[in-house]
């Protein structure tokens, strides 16, 4: 196993442009990305397509809190699903718990309205009902 921060799983994409039929993460609990952060320009610097979306004309970003390391690499796996076959993508993703709980507000979304993880009210169209779906 190779480690260093120039083989982050976030700041520096393995497999760029691949989907896969199944992934499966168990990404560190209550660690910062914030050198991750750094690494990829900043909150307004960040282009990488894994993070930024777009959704019905509009670029969105599924940029978490620094704080919240472990929903950056759901939104990591979220951007690898495929979406081209019947049968789509399979992910599982092991948690702690304290992501699972948190409330997000239209300013920290791309939704419209302020959604918890687990909940039902974020707009069926938007990108991170998946995250919804997976909790």
């Amino acid at each position: 196993i190779v480690g260093g921060p120039e083989h982050s799983t976030l700041s520096n994409d393995a497999f760029p442009g691949r989907t896969f039929d199944f992934m499966l993460s168990n990404p560190p609990y209550g660690k910062s990305w914030k050198s991750d952060l750094e690494r990829m320009g900043g909150k307004a610097g960040i282009t990488d397509p894994r993070f930024v979306v777009q959704h019905r004309g509009e670029e969105l970003s599924l940029i978490t809190r620094t704080s919240d390391g472990q929903m950056l690499f759901l939104v990591n796996m979220l951007s690898k699903m495929k979406h081209d076959t019947p049968l789509g993508s399979r992910i599982a993703e092991v948690h702690n718990g304290s992501s699972l709980l948190a409330v997000y507000t239209p300013k920290e979304t791309p939704c419209s309205q302020p959604f918890r993880i687990g909940s039902c009210n974020a707009d069926p169209g938007c990108p991170a009902l998946a995250l919804q779906a997976s909790a």
